[in-house]
C-alpha cells in the first residue's frame, strides 16, 4: 500500500515526542524510543516517518508504508489517539491541521 496522508500536530513539546515514540513501539515498531526529533523506521511491513520542530512546537507524522489489509483511516486514527494521549487530551482534541 502507498503511504498515508501526513498529519501535522501543534502544541507539542520534546517530552511529548519521546512519549509518542515510546507509545508507537507498542504498535510493533521497535527502536523508536531511542530516536530523536526526526526519523524514519521500517519494520514488519510498516514505515513511519516523523519530524518535530522544537521552535514551533509542530510535529508531522506519516505512515509511508503499511500492509494492504490496514486502511489509512485506521492507521491515522491510531496516530491521532497516540498523540492525544501524550498531550493529555481526548482523542478528538489533539490539534491537527
Amino acid at each position: 500500500m502507498a503511504g498515508c496522508e501526513e498529519q501535522t500536530f501543534s502544541g507539542v513539546r520534546g517530552e511529548h515526542v519521546r512519549f509518542f515514540l515510546a507509545k508507537a513501539e507498542q504498535f510493533g515498531l521497535s527502536g523508536l524510543a531511542e530516536q530523536g526529533n526526526s526519523g524514519e523506521v521500517s519494520e514488519k511491513g510498516f514505515s513511519l516517518r516523523w519530524h518535530f520542530t522544537p521552535e514551533t512546537g509542530v510535529m508531522t507524522v506519516q505512515c509511508t508504508k503499511a500492509p494492504m489489509m490496514l486502511p489509512c483511516s485506521m492507521i491515522n486514527g491510531r496516530i491521532r489517539e497516540a498523540i492525544a494521549s501524550v498531550l493529555g487530551s481526548t482523542p478528538g482534541a489533539a490539534e491537527q491541521s
